[in-house]
């Protein structure tokens, strides 16, 4: 009986200990994901919560020193109404300018130390003969007040738990040192539980909200990224271009005579049709390091980073004879397609938007010559 409950305690163990890997898993996977996002919510906490703070260190600090006429009150009380101005300040700097999430995130969890610090030297020493009521409820608001890691967090909150105790053991008076330290440790206990039911519930519906954007930005018949993904991803290769100076191309990739494909050999046929010129399209592009899209019914979109007139002409005939070889069967042959292609080394004020209509302008030109065929445009001014 003895080695059954043994086992059990064993099993339930490494159940624990699988289920926090996971956890930290999914947490770096969802923090990695949605770090810009991340980072402007707690941002947009920040700004509300240090003012929330300034209103309450002028009302409530103001009577509180004009009735309780304490110097060491009066002193922390300047120095936190200090702090969040600095933390206002950089508020609204980082609102104006956004700075790396990696920032944000450091300040937030400086103004969580902060307060923290506050609430722990208002509970020690202006009266040290009452009990301090301030830090258990500061310590379980604070803690579950941003969206951070977990392991971070905890990490923090704890070290600031060991600074309250040590501080209450050395400075309060003995009649309520018992009821600090019992105070300070079950809400260490209860916010951790806590913490991490708030933190747990946080990721859940950041993966659920993650999934969705995932799916609103897929083409759900080829698996590539459709024209709001596509919307989303790839000026951040233009801009890179523009940054370091690189030319970059847009290519259209339009598949020839694809109503008359449907109107011959079905919807099904023609679904099939585009579905296996999707994966030809991301393996192609997988390959030579592109970034393409599905643009709107038989068009496809394409983004060369860094490739020249000669380079995307070439990969364009390369593309050109991929499909030749697919030979998809079609109603007066194999399946073919036309490429339009303009090619720009971007100025400051070039956009995405603009080298996309005059790839699709040389897709008409293509089209218009024949079709089966690439037509690459050079973007001069």
């Amino acid at each position: 009986m003895i080695r059954g409950v043994w086992q059990r305690c064993c099993a339930a163990a490494a159940r624990g200990r699988r289920s926090l890997r996971d956890y930290r898993e999914r947490s770096r996977r969802f923090f990695a994901a949605s770090r810009d996002q991340v980072a402007a919510a707690n941002l947009r906490t920040l700004w509300a919560a240090a003012w929330v703070l300034l209103a309450y260190l002028t009302g409530y600090g103001i009577v509180a020193n004009l009735t309780l006429r304490s110097p060491v009150l009066l002193a922390c009380y300047g120095a936190m109404l200090l702090a969040d101005g600095g933390f206002l300040l950089a508020a609204r700097r980082f609102r104006r300018r956004m700075p790396p999430a990696k920032r944000i995130q450091t300040v937030c969890m400086l103004f969580v130390a902060a307060v923290m610090v506050f609430t722990i030297a208002i509970s020690v020493f202006p009266f040290a003969r009452d009990p301090g009521i301030f830090y258990p409820l500061a310590y379980m608001m604070l803690s579950a007040l941003f969206t951070l890691p977990y392991s971070r967090l905890m990490a923090l909150m704890s070290g600031v738990t060991a600074v309250y105790l040590t501080l209450v053991q050395t400075c309060r008076l003995p009649e309520v040192v018992v009821f600090d330290r019992a105070a300070g440790a079950s809400t260490w206990v209860l916010g951790s539980v806590f913490l991490f039911l708030i933190s747990d519930l946080r990721l859940r519906s950041g993966e659920a909200q993650l999934l969705l954007e995932e799916v609103s930005r897929t083409d759900s018949l080829t698996g590539l990224p459709n024209r709001r993904g596509a919307e989303a991803q790839m000026p951040a290769g233009f801009r890179r271009c523009q940054k370091a100076r690189l030319p970059v191309t847009a290519m259209m990739v339009d598949v020839d005579h694809f109503k008359q494909y449907n109107d011959c050999l079905g919807h099904q046929a023609g679904d099939d049709c585009l579905r296996a010129m999707g994966a030809l399209l991301m393996e192609f592009s997988d390959r030579w390091g592109l970034h393409a899209a599905r643009y709107g019914g038989e068009e496809f979109l394409l983004l060369l980073p860094g490739v020249d007139g000669g380079e995307a002409e070439r990969l364009a005939f390369r593309l050109l004879e991929e499909v030749r070889q697919l030979a998809l069967p079609g109603p007066d042959g194999p399946v073919t397609v036309s490429i339009g292609a303009a090619v720009r080394l971007p100025e400051e004020a070039d956009t995405l938007h603009e080298l996309v209509q005059r790839a699709d302008k040389a897709l008409y030109r293509a089209k218009a010559d024949g079709r089966n065929r690439v037509v690459v445009q050079i973007w001069r001014n």
